[in-house]
């Protein structure tokens, strides 16, 4: 006696929805109460990894007014995507971005920043700061 693999397309379309919203969902959870930034105040659509926020604010041209009213609603620190957070500190920004500091994976953005007394630039996987390390 054989098996009948009798999967109907209504049947295999509602398995691979189903699939699909329990990926979004867990992607979801995962960003918005587990991901190393989840800490941080900000918008909904921001905090969740979706609905790209900072695209959104740049293609309506407010991107720096509403940035600005984000600051002045959560503070200092706004999570503006799943893996961005804006800083208005001072104080905080020569903290994090300082040579040897705790942010180690700087982006690209930072090998213009060459330092002209010995070759070292500001990112951490540069040859200059492995051999200090």
């Amino acid at each position: 006696e054989t098996m009948d693999a009798d999967v109907s397309p209504t049947r295999l379309a509602a398995l691979t929805v189903a699939a699909l919203l329990a990926s979004l969902l867990t992607y979801c959870a995962y960003s918005y109460f587990f991901h190393p930034l989840a800490g941080f105040p900000g918008p909904l659509r921001a905090r969740i990894g979706l609905g790209g926020w900072q695209t959104v604010r740049a293609a309506k041209r407010d991107f720096g007014w509403e940035l600005g009213k984000l600051h002045d609603r959560y503070g200092a620190f706004v999570r503006t995507g799943r893996n961005s957070v804006s800083v208005v500190d001072p104080a905080a920004v020569s903290d994090l971005y300082r040579f040897g500091g705790p942010v180690r994976d700087k982006a690209p953005f930072y090998q213009f920043f060459v330092s002209l007394r010995r070759g070292e630039n500001c990112r951490s996987d540069s040859p200059f700061f492995l051999r200090r390390t």
